[in-house]
């Protein structure tokens, strides 16, 4: 009996050994969730700002596009104008 005694003991110490383990673990995890979800709201709003920078920049970029078009379709239309105008003025000189 003496023995059995002692085996529950035994059994009771290393069962409240493995529930204070149990609730360190539980704590550790919670402080890891809880991390876990801070750092994952930071990423939302760095990832936000990224997402409305580079719609700006590329907007920056479709206005300079669009700009340097219209500058590039200018100069070949006054290009062509001076040539048709060359060739008007040769064409009188010869003809």
């Amino acid at each position: 009996m003496k023995d059995a005694g002692e085996i529950v003991q035994r059994v009771v110490g290393l069962t409240e050994k493995q529930m204070e383990r149990l609730a360190e673990a539980y704590r550790q995890q919670d402080e890891v969730w809880q991390r876990m979800q801070g750092n994952l709201r930071q990423y939302q709003q760095i990832f936000g700002q990224v997402e409305n920078t580079a719609s700006h920049l590329c907007m920056q970029i479709d206005q300079s596009l669009h700009s340097y078009r219209e500058v590039v379709r200018q100069g070949f239309e006054e290009v062509v104008q001076l040539a048709d105008d060359h060739f008007k003025n040769a064409s009188k000189r010869l003809g």
